[in-house]
């Protein structure tokens, strides 16, 4: 429609001239969200909330709740804070340049809001976001909210340090994994508050020669961690376990039966050492890895166990679990590897050395 056309058109011509942009009379959740689309700054109307006299006006409406709960007032330094993230321009085909017109952005963009405590809040995405969500297996902006904050996902950490390099030198690039799909992220630095700061995000696929080299890259590491590791499965959130690779004098107890539960005890029973069988059965518990990673502040929990295998009996054996997320589900991998050189502490703890 035309008027989409128009207030499109005023709003990317007040951001390009660096002016703030104010939508009154906003009285509908279509009109709201097409203000949204277009990047208007502020917004004001009975779908928000009635005229009231000053003396009537709620507590509410005077105050909002920080993330511990505490009630505060919008400060001065915190209205800068969203008034530099308002005059980023949605419109702009590069936006991070600022230059021409059109009623919507195609590039997927986002603005997100990172904390000092690691939290990602999304305070703004496109249309054209929305659908590369879609492409990786998102359905909406509020899941992908709610994914964001999963503190075991490796994509959250990722992006909180390629952040944390952007605000350092104004704009950085680099790859993220989501759901299986790799894709490239251009983050730009836009401005800090206290113990936020908010960042402009433009994703988009790899072209056809990057990903061909990327994949032949790939493949030169899958064969560094075949050889790297003898044993790597794969658990499930659904206690069911699949062998993917091995390279030692093990039977492959995953085609005799998939419970994962059963398999751990019998690996334990054939090629741990007897003293060391419980404690293994324990550290190959899945209902508590996430809360054992958790623990270890990291993303993934390891473990030093002893062979029982004849002619290696006694052999240190490094024992890895990794946890990731996919389609919304919980896989665990493990990797099994004889570590060359052991550091001492570890000797000394584990293994008793005085």
């Amino acid at each position: 429609p035309r008027t989409r056309i128009i207030i499109a058109s005023v709003v990317n011509m007040a951001k390009r001239l660096g002016m703030q942009t104010l939508a009154e009379g906003v009285e509908t959740k279509e009109q709201y969200e097409f203000l949204l689309e277009v990047g208007c700054e502020k917004l004001q109307g009975f779908l928000f909330g009635r005229p009231e006299r000053l003396i009537r006006t709620p507590e509410g409406c005077y105050f909002k709740k920080d993330s511990d709960g505490t009630k505060i007032m919008e400060t001065p330094a915190r209205r800068r804070y969203y008034s530099k993230i308002g005059k980023v321009n949605m419109l702009s085909p590069t936006p991070m340049e600022e230059e021409i017109l059109q009623e919507k952005n195609r590039l997927p963009i986002t603005v997100l809001e990172t904390t000092d405590t690691g939290e990602i809040h999304f305070l703004y995405g496109n249309e054209a976001y929305k659908r590369f969500l879609h492409s990786v297996k998102i359905e909406t902006l509020e899941a992908a909210q709610k994914r964001s904050n999963e503190q075991y996902l490796a994509e959250n950490t990722a992006f909180l340090r390629l952040a944390r390099r952007a605000e350092a030198a104004g704009r950085m690039q680099g790859e993220l994994l989501i759901n299986g799909v790799l894709f490239n992220t251009d983050i730009m630095f836009i401005t800090r508050e206290g113990d936020r700061a908010a960042f402009l995000t433009i994703v988009k696929e790899l072209g056809q020669r990057s990903s061909e080299k990327q994949i032949q890259g790939i493949s030169v590491a899958e064969e560094y961690l075949l050889g790297a590791y003898f044993r790597i499965d794969l658990f499930d959130e659904n206690g069911t376990v699949v062998n993917l690779y091995l390279d030692a004098d093990q039977r492959k107890l995953t085609d005799l039966d998939s419970d994962s539960v059963r398999l751990v005890r019998q690996y334990a029973e054939r090629y741990i050492c007897p003293e060391e069988s419980e404690s293994f059965c324990a550290f190959y518990d899945m209902d508590s890895i996430l809360e054992r990673v958790k623990q270890n502040g990291g993303h993934h929990v390891t473990k030093f166990f002893h062979s029982a295998i004849e002619g290696e009996r006694g052999k240190l054996q490094n024992y890895t679990i990794i946890p990731f997320k996919v389609m919304q589900r919980w896989n665990y991998l493990s990797l099994c590897q004889y570590p060359e050189i052991p550091p001492r502490e570890i000797l000394e703890e584990l293994i008793g050395m005085e």
